[in-house]
């Protein structure tokens, strides 16, 4: 005797959902109409249906999560940017372009006159890429453009460096013609984003006005006349007349280094010799110092400015100096100590040279 079993399709709309079945008119065999009665019946097909539906779901928010973030716009880079480096006070510029394959480059000569560039990538919300000295990065932030350094063989970014598309930028002391007095403007931005130079005079008045850039200087008026300034190297040029149909008057130079010049002191210590500091600016940036005196050798450093500071060594003794007024004060130490010595006075014999001495890097 044969046993014939018949197996008939449940339920077709399964394939739509396996909770289907728990309805009442989903238990009942749409071919021969007969319920069925016991456990629910598990349909395989459509459980792995619906956990791959689930599955991809899933995947696309986690998908559209981070195109949000990665496709967010940032301000573009792109442009040339001016900076001041903060371990010496030198200005320098780098320039971030896009290159012909549409790749993002930066490219810049540094204070030590190397010459240094990089592609850039977009990682959240900097823009990073590989130079020569390490990894560099990237964000605008309003005018400025925000980096900082990570050093080749470190995992800690360095401080923040704001840079301007404009290099006049900064505190800049010239000497005031026919006088030999030295005067400082200032340079900046202002609530507005406009370029303003500002000037407190020796009266107490103030001078002030908006600079706009017209082919390669900025002019403004500035309350009593008009003045244009550029930059050249590592100085800044500057003209001034009273009317705006006048001529412009001498070329007066700047430099952002307020000790520059030729100065003497009494030497500490020394029963009253006469010591001379010939301070200057060579055409890398790097601030040089000369110390002279009858009683001892010529010595010689590099400069670098600490907030008011410049700091420097000068053979077994460490130096560091700043403006006061028209004169400059000066603090000398051996390198075991961990105090100043006293503050000395000194006096400026000469100005500036007209042109920076040659740096070795050159």
């Amino acid at each position: 005797m044969w046993r014939v079993t018949v197996w008939h399709l449940i339920c077709g709309s399964c394939l739509n959902g396996i909770e289907c079945q728990d309805r009442e008119s989903s238990r009942r065999c749409p071919v021969c109409r007969i319920s069925f009665t016991g456990p629910r019946i598990r349909n395989l097909f459509a459980e792995q249906k619906l956990t791959k539906r689930r599955r991809i779901t899933a995947n696309m928010a986690l998908h559209l999560t981070e195109v949000g973030i990665n496709d967010a716009v940032l301000p573009s880079p792109v442009g040339t940017w001016h900076y001041i480096t903060p371990t010496s006070g030198c200005a320098s510029t780098y320039r971030i372009e896009t290159d012909v394959a549409g790749k993002m480059r930066v490219s810049g000569t540094l204070a030590d006159g190397i010459c240094s560039s990089g592609l850039l990538e977009r990682h959240g919300d900097w823009y990073q890429g590989d130079v020569r000295f390490g990894l560099v990065r990237f964000r605008r932030e309003g005018p400025h453009l925000l980096s900082n350094l990570c050093v080749s063989g470190t995992t800690i970014w360095g401080p923040t460096v704001q840079a301007h598309q404009c290099g006049l930028i900064g505190n800049w002391y010239y000497t005031v013609p026919n006088t030999g007095l030295v005067s400082c403007y200032r340079i900046g931005l202002d609530e507005y984003g406009c370029i303003r130079l500002s000037e407190s005079l020796a009266d107490g008045s103030l001078n002030s006005g908006i600079l706009e850039k017209r082919e390669e200087w900025y002019e403004g008026d500035i309350g009593h006349g008009f003045v244009r300034l550029r930059l050249d190297g590592q100085s800044i040029h500057c003209n001034f007349r009273t009317d705006s149909g006048n001529d412009w008057g001498p070329d007066i130079k700047g430099h952002r280094c307020g000790v520059l010049g030729t100065w003497s002191f009494i030497a500490p210590d020394s029963n009253g010799t006469v010591a001379t500091l010939v301070i200057e600016m060579d055409t890398c940036g790097h601030v040089r110092v000369l110390q002279t005196c009858a009683q001892c050798e010529p010595s010689a450093g590099i400069l670098e400015q600490h907030g008011d500071w410049h700091h420097g060594s000068l053979g077994h003794r460490e130096v560091r100096m700043r403006r006061d007024g028209q004169h400059l004060l000066l603090q000398q130490r051996t390198r075991d100590s961990a105090s100043w010595g006293e503050e000395v006075q000194a006096h400026r014999l000469a100005l500036p040279p007209s042109d920076g001495i040659v740096c070795i890097c050159d």
